[in-house]
């Protein structure tokens, strides 16, 4: 309905959009200004503390080091300007740009490209919005990133790294900006200068008076002024001028509303949040009197605005009134009040060291793992900080490992739904300094498989359930069977009306997990014959491993986008772990056990597989491997086929220096993953908690970790202990914070909420849809819901930050007549 971008239009597409068959001629109407910096991740001690710990680069530095021609920290170059920094001979720079097309790299190198410098540093590899085919383009060795977000995060986590962004998110971000020389030979930060400065000086020297007319001349870079930063640019909201058609005769009035609103004091006032600055006065009067040329429907009521009481017009259906709100907004701003009183206290706790716990590995238990260091975290006296990142078993596996010949492992813990390989496992035990480590089951998962097949195409006789064998499984998942209505799909299902000729749709992990090594071991064990027999081999999956799905199946990342897929695509099945897929509401396929009963997961007792195997095989030393420890297809009547273990991976010797304080930190982790509380808490993510006897073997195992000498361990204090519960190396059961206790609150409300929505849902509902530039988004989507709470009527307004391009792209539309997927776009060109 509007787009929007950090760049206008260029005289050629401007010019496109005016001669479609139909004119689609537009307005481009800026409303905020941002400005673009370079940030770093030096640390501030190899800084000189004479220059308050700034790093000084001049535009010829800068520009030798994004064309990758200055690639050291220690660069002469760099040396003279930082007189006094420290940093360690050779230390490289990490450059990191943006991947796809962006209004920041499109300011950020035009301001290289006006250097004019010479030798090295001359810049050769052009100025424009980069991504495929577009300059500059970047020499290699440069780090490509999407988004904003994917370059700050790279910059934070990447030491001696530098990179571009919009300044606000720079800050946002706590990342420490890079000094540079503004027209006038003044030495800043964005944080010093006066960002609106630009956007003045632009509007009395440049500013196109007519913004139906192509605005690509208008620039806020580098002009004068003492404190004016050298790169700004206007965000734009980009609005068709011609919004007299059917289908825009209730959205039409809402795009105009809305920019009325992003326009109006309130809305300005409100850019500040957001690290941008407002428009300049003389820019805003003509903004709003550009509105005023945009065309509705005939049959179109426009929005009002209520800002004070205005008894009855107040309560027209088409008035945004100042005087409605709602209880979510007044509690946001009590937690944000909250909010600056606890960043006070954090900021005396941090000043204390903060012991930190980082582990990575399955996606099975991410819930299960934040849940019990949020509970964890909240018990303890002293600060810490934990982490666990869900990335899959086979990434959490590579990760423990490590990488180089002393195999230093990248977290502090890894987690996985399968042990590791017998080869692995020798591997870590005999590298140079011995890493042997223990595999600590602590759930049960089942894996299954799910469909979106509607339930009126089922069987009523079977209570609309989808049976299939693990033979026709296999037809389907190596694409031997590709439509719903095959014979041996009919005969498992005597009564099923799907459509003839009905696609089987297939989605698969794309990167390597243990749902897919699972499911496909267990297509794998069928025996099949003919078409159906298993030739695609079995394993975790990913680039050159098994199974090597054919053509024609859909791979999406983690169980989630495995889930999504299907529950938005019918006629899809897929595999993912079942807590995961009875989570999301999908319907699951029935499966025979080894005991010849068909049942699904939610009828099986999952915990039986784990019982059997302790019984049977089970290795008793959990520092051995447990490459052959398998809960595959045991018997029993209501035992589940496709079960696993999920694994914690801890080193046995963390006697290390830098892990005096972490060591205790996992293992008193573990301990509470073990404990009767932490099991109880696992069958709330749809999992189930080991026998017995495993976890008594699995506490045992724990007492093996060595730790340094140094070392004080974690008690828990269940019941008062006087005295004891307040050291700082105990977590009390007697500690909580109101942020838990609130959840469980907002919790019962959301209840009662989603019954509301329900009800609100049954009206219609008016849409509004941008999408552009990522700079305005946090300003947009807060626009958004403010709107939407001050409307009496049910509406939904999204705003999806993309790009300045893309925006663009979307506005622009497809085809001869143009027709653009959004409402409005905003870009910064």
């Amino acid at each position: 309905h509007f787009g929007s971008g950090d760049i206008p239009f260029s005289a050629a597409d401007h010019t496109e959009l005016a001669d479609t068959p139909q004119s689609k001629e537009f307005i481009q109407v800026p409303f905020m200004i941002g400005a673009i910096s370079f940030f770093h991740s030096v640390p501030g001690d190899d800084l000189p503390a004479a220059n308050n710990r700034r790093l000084e680069l001049d535009r010829c530095v800068l520009a030798g080091i994004f064309q990758r021609k200055i690639t050291t920290w220690d660069d002469a170059q760099i040396q003279a300007l930082n007189p006094g920094i420290t940093i360690p001979a050779g230390t490289a720079i990490n450059v990191v740009v943006r991947n796809l097309g962006s209004s920041s790299t499109s300011l950020s190198s035009q301001y290289l490209s006006m250097a004019g410098c010479s030798g090295d540093n001359a810049w050769t590899i052009g100025a424009g919005k980069g991504g495929a085919g577009n300059a500059p383009f970047w020499p290699a060795g440069t780090v490509r990133k999407e988004g904003s977000g994917g370059v700050s995060g790279h910059i934070a986590a990447t030491p001696y790294s530098i990179g571009y962004i919009d300044s606000g998110h720079g800050h946002a971000s706590g990342l420490a900006e890079i000094s540079l020389t503004n027209k006038d030979g003044v030495s800043l930060t964005s944080k010093d200068a006066d960002i609106g400065a630009a956007g003045t000086a632009a509007v009395s020297t440049a500013i196109a008076a007519d913004m139906s007319l192509s605005w690509d001349t208008v620039s806020l870079m580098d002009l004068p002024g003492a404190t004016t930063w050298p790169i700004c640019t206007f965000s734009y909201m980009y609005i068709r001028k011609d919004m007299t058609s059917e289908t825009l005769q209730h959205t039409g009035p809402l795009v105009e509303a809305f920019a009325q609103f992003v326009l109006s004091d309130e809305g300005q006032l409100m850019v500040p949040e957001f690290g941008f600055t407002g428009i300049p006065a003389a820019l805003k009067t003509s903004a709003r009197a550009a509105l005023a040329s945009v065309t509705l429907h005939s049959g179109a009521v426009k929005w009002t605005f209520e800002t004070s009481t205005s008894a009855g017009a107040g309560m027209s259906a088409t008035t945004f009134s100042a005087k409605r709100s709602s209880y979510a907004d007044v509690e946001r701003k009590d937690i944000s009040a909250n909010v600056v009183t606890m960043k006070a206290q954090v900021a005396d706790l941090m000043k204390n060291e903060v012991v930190q716990l980082h582990g990575s590995g399955t996606t099975n238990p991410k819930r299960f793992f934040w849940k019990t260091m949020d509970i964890l975290e909240e018990r303890a006296m002293v600060p810490m900080t934990m982490t666990y990142r869900a990335v899959g078993s086979s990434t959490g596996q590579h990760e423990f490992k490590g990488d180089g010949p002393a195999r230093v492992p990248f977290n502090h813990f890894g987690s996985g739904d399968i042990p590791f390989s017998a080869a692995d496992h020798t591997e870590l035990a005999d590298t140079p300094q011995s890493k042997e480590f223990i595999q600590v089951p602590f759930m049960i998962g089942a894996i299954s498989f799910f469909h979106s097949v509607p339930g009126d195409d089922l069987p009523a006789a079977n209570n609309r359930r989808l049976e299939l064998d693990r033979c026709v499984l296999a037809g389907i998942f190596q694409r031997k069977i590709t439509t719903w209505d095959d014979a041996q799909i009919q005969a498992l299902n005597p009564g099923i009306t799907i459509p003839a000729g009905t696609a089987i749709n297939v989605v698969v992990r794309n990167l390597g997990s243990s749902s897919t090594s699972l499911s496909s071991q267990y297509l794998s064990m069928a025996g099949c014959s003919g078409d159906n027999a298993w030739t695609i081999g079995a394993g975790k999956g990913g680039a050159g491993n098994a199974p090597f799905w054919p053509a024609g199946t859909v791979r999406k990342e983690g169980s989630g986008g495995v889930s999504g897929h299907i529950a938005a695509t019918p006629y899809s099945i897929g595999y993912i772990d079942s807590g995961h897929g009875h989570a999301s509401g999908l319907a699951e396929i029935s499966l025979t056990n080894k005991d010849g009963v068909s049942l699904t997961s939610k009828d099986a007792d999952i915990g039986a597989a784990g019982t059997a195997a302790v019984s049977t095989a089970i290795a008793a030393d959990m520092s051995l491997s447990w490459d052959t420890v398998s809960l595959m297809d045991l018997p029993g009547a209501t035992t589940w086929p496709i079960c696993t273990f999920s694994y914690m991976y801890i080193r046995k010797d963390m006697t290390s220096e830098t892990l005096q304080h972490t060591g205790p930190l996992v293992e008193a982790f573990a301990q509470f993953v073990l404990s009767d509380e932490g099991q109880l808490m696992v069958p709330e993510f749809g999992f189930t908690g080991i026998p017995a006897a495993l976890k008594t073997s699995a506490r045992a195992a724990l007492a093996s970790v060595t730790l340094h000498s140094g070392a004080v361990k974690w008690t828990f204090e269940t019941s008062t202990s006087a005295g004891a519960g307040m050291s700082a190396t105990t977590f009390s059961a007697k500690r909580s914070s109101y942020a838990d206790v609130e959840r469980k609150d907002i919790s019962a409300n959301v209840v009662t909420m989603k019954a509301q929505v329900a009800d609100l849902m049954k009206n219609e509902v008016v849409q509004l849809h941008g999408s552009g530039t990522t700079n305005p988004k946090r300003f947009f989507w807060k626009t958004m819901d403010i709107l939407e709470e001050r409307a009496m009527v049910p509406m939904t307004m999204t705003y999806r930050a993309v790009g300045s391009s893309t925006g663009q792209h979307e506005f622009k539309g497809d085809g001869p007549a143009r027709v653009p997927f959004n409402h409005f776009g905003s870009g910064d060109i």
